[in-house]
């Protein structure tokens, strides 16, 4: 098994998955407590604020899937794979702001 392909089953263990699954018990079966650091009072819209919060992990788990496939294939070389695996990580920091700024208290 070559280092690419083990780097990429760590990518998908370690990264896709929990991500995915996270980003599915927040946004569909509503388990907001989940988000580090989270308080009902400070939100106006808790169930919102939830959702874009969840789904935006779901986006970079897809991101970092396809990134990850992208690279195992031999499409992309190592520093792109490190590039888009970063622009890709920005996806919930980007959510959480939007969700602030728009249902923060």
């Amino acid at each position: 098994m070559s280092e690419v392909t083990i780097g990429a089953l760590i990518a998908f263990v370690g990264a896709v998955i929990p991500c995915a699954v996270l980003g599915y018990l927040i946004a569909v079966k509503e388990r907001r407590n989940l988000i580090a650091g989270w308080n009902e009072e400070k939100v106006r819209d808790a169930k919102a604020f939830g959702t874009l919060i969840g789904w935006s992990l779901m986006a970079l788990a897809v991101a970092l899937a396809i990134v990850t496939a992208l690279w195992a294939l031999g499409r992309i070389s190592d520093e792109w794979f490190a590039l888009y695996a970063l622009i890709a990580s920005m996806i919930p920091i980007a959510a959480l702001v939007l969700a602030k700024v728009k249902y923060g208290a």
